[in-house]
């Protein structure tokens, strides 16, 4: 941030039509990292993690079938899925990902669902008569040629709901059944998934165990990925590139499962918890304003919370990288692309908390923006914000218009907004603190 607050005091104050070019230099970067990411998806030089790697998530966020069909055949959408040993860790483009096909409308799913909610027998199920069917045509399920071996599978389908009931969903190279047969249990694989375009996960196999899972309301299970959508990789390398290019981290965590190898500055969960502990866990119908929102950790996780939040940030890349993970995760906040300065949002609303961390320093840097921090304060329509000023020594205030202490700071803050209180909540790792300041 340095860099650009020198950036920035060069063009706005002293280059005619400043703020243009300011605002165009940043585009002129956006641009360049996605001309680059995309360059280097062309070459085949992918950065993906291991794919053996395993991702906790909720089983709901696995809506969709995954719809691989090349042939161009009508088959059946529980085998519209890749080769898990030919397709693992590939980068795969197409419409693959564009799928109206839920999992749970699989009649494997069904069947579960009347097994475990309404205690129906198997042979009652429209699956178990598609197995058995297919059985008696000559074909072999699951190591099964006959009902005899067919019922044992479904015994030890039993036997493994109950253990996920009793025991919680573990990996599966943990899991104990009761009296397991291990012809019947076969390879002990977790729920595999491929991630769209998008971002979305959508299913591949495990159907049994996802189907579980599901079903019990079991809060979250390891899963693995299997193929990647290339514009999905694209951007992964478009936020890599960010992170290269700004000290090698990301400043705060991309909320994303398959952006957590990316490398960040602050983990922000302990900030996070401290907050949420400060003003309380229900935030249903508060209204959140996060300035200089980065990429919109806080807003995603007060959202979680049943908050109505508003982002604002100024900077084109970010803002390309916080839509594209708002979209991922299914998220509705607001993203403003502009300076807290160039929106009129705290005339219009009104905001029961405001975060301001790591932020308002950079507004000391020089005379102009002081004096608009000043009316911007006076303008606050809060209940609440939570603070976290700068260590005054840090060198990127060297020539400063102003840099107060963090004492001096709070003062400042009350003195030209409407609150009139405030109490210490947490110190970071770095030595900063964060306060809560109040009506």
């Amino acid at each position: 941030m340095a860099g650009y607050q020198k950036i920035k005091k060069t063009i706005v104050k002293k280059v005619p039509g400043g703020k243009f070019l300011r605002e165009s230099y940043w585009r002129t970067r956006h641009f360049s990292r996605n001309f680059i990411a995309k360059i280097r998806a062309n070459l085949g030089r992918y950065n993906i993690p291991h794919p053996d790697t395993i991702y906790w998530i909720s089983p709901e966020r696995i809506v969709y079938h995954t719809n691989y069909n090349p042939s161009g055949r009508d088959i059946p959408f529980r085998d519209r899925i890749f080769d898990p040993d030919r397709d693992k860790g590939k980068i795969i483009g197409g419409n693959w990902d564009i799928s109206d096909f839920k999992f749970t409308d699989l009649d494997i799913y069904k069947a579960f669902e009347l097994r475990i909610l309404r205690k129906e027998k198997w042979e009652n199920t429209k699956f178990y008569r598609r197995v058995l069917s297919d059985i008696n045509s000559g074909k072999t399920k699951w190591g099964c040629s006959s009902k005899e071996e067919l019922d044992k599978r479904f015994d030890y389908l039993d036997r493994l709901i109950e253990s996920i009931r009793t025991n919680g969903y573990k990996l599966s190279e943990d899991v104990i059944v009761e009296d397991e047969d291990k012809s019947f249990a076969g390879r002990k694989e977790e729920v595999t998934v491929n991630i769209g375009r998008d971002g979305q996960f959508l299913f591949e196999n495990g159907r049994h165990r996802l189907s579980i899972a599901k079903i019990l309301k079991i809060p979250k299970i390891p899963v693995k990925v299997v193929v990647r959508h290339k514009e999905w990789q694209n951007f992964r390398e478009y936020v890599l590139q960010y992170a290269r290019t700004s000290g090698g981290r990301l400043y705060q965590p991309p909320i994303h499962p398959d952006l957590s190898d990316i490398p960040v500055q602050h983990g922000c969960e302990d900030r996070f918890k401290a907050i949420v502990e400060s003003v309380g866990y229900n935030g249903i119908g508060k209204k959140v304003l996060d300035i200089g929102a980065y990429i919109g950790y806080f807003c995603h996780r007060f959202e979680d919370y049943g908050c109505d939040c508003y982002a604002v940030e100024p900077l084109t890349e970010l803002c390309y990288i916080m839509r594209k993970i708002k979209i991922a995760e299914g998220k509705n906040f607001t993203i403003i692309e502009k300076s807290i300065f160039d929106t009129d949002i705290v005339e219009r609303q009104k905001f029961d908390i405001v975060i301001a961390l790591n932020i308002f320093h950079h507004f000391l840097k020089t005379e102009d923006d002081y004096h608009k921090l000043t009316n911007l304060l006076a303008k606050l329509n809060v209940d609440v914000m939570i603070f976290e000023p700068h260590l005054p020594d840090e060198p990127q205030m060297k020539d400063a218009y102003r840099n107060y202490d963090v004492n001096e700071f709070v003062k400042f803050i009350l003195k030209n907004s409407p609150l009139s209180n405030f109490e210490h909540i947490y110190t970071a790792d770095d030595g900063r603190k964060i306060f809560k300041l109040y009506k």
